[in-house]
């Protein structure tokens, strides 16, 4: 097993020249001298034409689950085993779980206020309205007033968050003093590796500017570029379940928008640049599968813009009954199944439907989908994550 100051000499050697970010297969070569970082530099690629849709969908679909129970909340109870997972969604400021067919469904929480569900690694916490629980109910946090709070890895007893002076910050959860580990003069985004040894940063250096994400340890020592950004912007850093790949969303110059997976692990010469998905319209809300290594999804466009917004999964195959509404992805489920959130009404509408689409087809031309749900404010995946992997150990005696 490597050690996390070998984890970042190695991702820093393994990096490679994304030169022009070129097409999707485009192998970069490593040299036989240690790599530079990768570069992120402008796109000469040409976005997929647009999916043609077909007639307006169908819209008496029946909800698998016609009504939701008026009983008392009984607090957010065990979490599901690995590899299963739970749907939990908001309804009239209630927090109900259930199970992806639709059984077991419970209310878990009264909720005080708004804000996004973001559960734990181990699914056995989660923040939700404001505030964080437990399987004991709410916890005391300090964290809650700064920027896109999250769990940290791999057992999510801390959270970590972004200050609004642009500080990396982190506290545990029941109610530890806040701890500054800050490393860059300005702090965009923070993903944790998923052994929990390390952390992903967006952000600039503070000595000469330099600009894309970092890796450095989950005390914020040792910082090392991974991807310099050059005239294009990354955000939404995630890293695979396996800990060997790093996706991030690039906008690019064009404009143009790129879902980028660069390789955490080395062992051949020449390594693939990957473009995931590309699209001449905006893309965010990158969802990673913790189950199904490699499949991403993304909402392609913006609420309000001709088109509206969409999901897209790698080359962006819809069902039938969703082409004509705006859909966005909540999230993966086992076996390729995504949570969409519908907007039947346009995406301005406050509530949304919850629809499970199934990709697991080898064929993916036709993902069947299910109608879960209507009139929802929020929904979230509750699944724990797989046992976290050591960080990678190649070996460069052949690159020295």
């Amino acid at each position: 097993m490597g050690t996390p100051s070998r984890l970042i000499a190695h991702a820093v050697l393994l990096s490679l020249t994304l030169a022009a970010c070129s097409n999707p297969g485009t192998q970069p070569t490593l040299t036989t001298t240690p790599a530079t970082v990768t570069t992120l530099a402008p796109s000469t690629s040409a976005p997929p034409p647009p999916t043609t849709e077909p007639a307006t969908p169908s819209t008496t679909i029946p909800a698998v689950i016609a009504s939701l129970p008026d009983g008392p909340c009984d607090g957010i109870g065990d979490a599901p085993a690995f590899p299963g997972a739970e749907i939990s969604f908001v309804a009239d400021g209630r927090l109900y779980v259930v199970a992806p067919d639709g059984s077991g469904l419970r209310c878990a929480l009264e909720l005080d206020g708004s804000g996004p569900l973001v559960w734990g690694p181990a699914a056995d916490r989660l923040l939700a309205g404001g505030a964080a629980y437990d399987q004991n109910g709410p916890l005391s946090v300090e964290l809650l007033d700064t920027a896109a709070p999250g769990w940290t890895r791999p057992t999510g007893k801390s959270l970590v968050s972004l200050s609004s002076d642009g500080r990396l910050v982190k506290a545990e959860a029941d109610g530890g003093e806040e701890i500054d580990i800050s490393f860059l003069e300005t702090h965009d985004a923070v993903t944790y590796y998923p052994s929990g040894t390390h952390v992903g940063v967006i952000g600039t250096h503070p000595d000469d500017g330099s600009f894309g994400i970092w890796l450095a340890t989950n005390t914020g020592a040792d910082p090392q570029l991974l991807v310099s950004a050059v005239e294009a912007t990354p955000s939404e850093p995630a890293f695979s379940e396996d800990g060997l790949s790093l996706y991030f969303v690039a906008k690019h110059d064009g404009p143009e928008f790129h879902v980028h997976e660069v390789p955490m692990l080395p062992g051949q010469i020449e390594f693939d640049a990957t473009i995931r998905l590309q699209s001449t319209r905006r893309l965010s809300r990158l969802s990673v599968s913790p189950f199904d290594v490699g499949w991403v999804a993304a909402q392609e466009g913006v609420c309000g813009e001709v088109g509206g917004v969409h999901y897209a999964v790698e080359g962006g195959n819809y069902p039938d009954e969703l082409v004509n509404i705006d859909t966005s992805p909540v999230g993966w489920l086992p076996d390729r199944r995504l949570v969409v959130e519908a907007y039947p009404d346009g995406c301005e509408n406050e509530t949304t439907d919850l629809w499970i689409v199934d990709f697991s087809s080898p064929s993916r031309e036709a993902p069947s989908g299910t109608l879960l749900v209507e009139d929802v404010d929020d929904a979230a995946i509750r699944a724990p994550v797989p046992p976290p992997p050591p960080p990678p150990d190649p070996d460069f005696s052949g690159f020295a």
